[in-house]
């Protein structure tokens, strides 16, 4: 009994601190967006109507008011992190579901707000911002409720430092992978404007959505393992942990080979779903489905083991491989262009990924084979 009030009290205790650190967190970086959006907006090639158009949508438009705009950035934050916590706590179909309610929501209000009510770009805003506080309230509702496994009682809402230094850690690995997607983009975009045309721009668009619904799916593989290792890992059970692994492995592999092979067989029909009637655009898009994605596969078992390392606990690892996966594309993106123009600029992705597999996978194998026993962070356990 003792033991399990014990759980309890850290289970709340890392709740309440990753809510502390979430909160504060939320009110300096949109502190930053709102004093220099504009700034970030036009590192990124923003420039007149495109510009203004985009401002629009990054000030919520809900009030003019500097605590409304701050508050609207935390209401993002928590909706992204409550299905993690509910997902963790042992309910991924209740995390999935509110996660669907959101997204229903969100394209009811976007019908309301834009077609009926005419708001335009400001109506997109409110109608992301009241869906995602839809997730957050239907989140805390959860977990007032029965179904949560978690008890919780006053005196356990606490703010642990080394379990805040412990939750930055781990979670720095996701923070460097969502800003190795936005930089890598931006200067992929730079790059095709220097060496190419607005067609190649257009072209790296229509591709990177075709990646991201790849890379979708093997996040969420890696997202999905990670719970269950992390409970083996507090059990001590490398079997099953090397079981969960391999089978997350062998699924993200073989969709990636699968979606890889689908662009490569019917490239004209995918891409008819964005653009059907520029023969230039659909030509240039081909090539980078052939060049830019057929090693897509192999970023998926890197995404999975910065995962896995996060759900062992060793959130040095998994944030070392975020920041290599960033870095080591800077040189090819340096020099591939000036040797091989278009093609290279398509390549760099590809190429990086296959040395950052190679670094990355026997890393992975070793811990997983080599560990015969594993032990529970001691942090979590105090």
């Amino acid at each position: 009994m003792g033991r399990a009030l014990s759980h309890q009290k850290k289970t709340v205790q890392i709740l309440s601190t990753s809510g502390i650190l979430m909160l504060g967190f939320g009110v300096i970086v949109f502190l930053l967006l709102f004093f220099g959006g504009r700034g970030f907006l036009m590192a990124q090639g923003g420039i007149g109507e495109t510009l203004l158009i985009a401002e629009q949508y990054l000030s919520i438009s809900v009030s003019q008011y500097l605590s409304v705009f701050v508050a609207g950035g935390i209401v993002t934050l928590c909706a992204a992190a409550m299905p993690i916590f509910i997902r963790n706590n042992e309910a991924p179909r209740m995390a999935t579901g509110l996660l669907i309610f959101g997204a229903v929501l969100n394209i009811v209000l976007d019908y309301l707000f834009i077609v009926q009510f005419n708001l335009g770009l400001k109506g997109a805003a409110m109608a992301t911002l009241f869906a995602q506080l839809s997730v957050c309230i239907g989140g805390l509702i959860y977990f007032c409720s029965k179904q949560s496994q978690i008890e919780f009682r006053r005196e356990y809402f606490v703010f642990s430092l080394p379990l805040a230094k412990r939750i930055v850690l781990l979670g720095a690995s996701s923070f460097v992978m969502y800003l190795y997607v936005s930089f890598v983009f931006a200067l992929h975009n730079r790059l095709f404007m220097e060496y190419g045309t607005s067609v190649n721009v257009g072209a790296f668009a229509i591709v990177g959505y075709l990646m991201v619904l790849y890379y979708l799916v093997a996040e969420g593989l890696a997202e999905g393992m990670q719970p269950p290792v992390s409970f083996f890992y507090g059990a001590s059970q490398p079997k099953n942990i090397r079981k969960m692994v391999l089978l997350s492995a062998k699924a993200t592999v073989v969709a990636g080979l699968i979606w890889t092979a689908i662009l490569n067989l019917f490239p004209y029909t995918i891409i008819g779903f964005f653009n059907d009637s520029d023969p230039v655009l659909i030509q240039a898009a081909i090539l980078g489905i052939r060049l830019h994605l057929f090693a897509m596969f192999l970023d998926g078992i890197i995404v999975l083991a910065s995962m896995y390392f996060m759900a062992v606990g060793i959130g040095g690892r998994s944030l070392w491989i975020s920041i290599g996966n960033l870095f080591i594309q800077l040189p090819f993106l340096y020099f591939l262009p000036k040797w091989m123009g278009i093609n290279g600029i398509w390549l760099v992705l590809p190429v990086s990924t296959m040395i950052m597999f190679v670094i990355v996978a026997p890393m992975l194998w070793r811990h997983i084979t080599k560990n015969k026993t594993l032990s529970s962070d001691p942090i979590l356990q105090s």
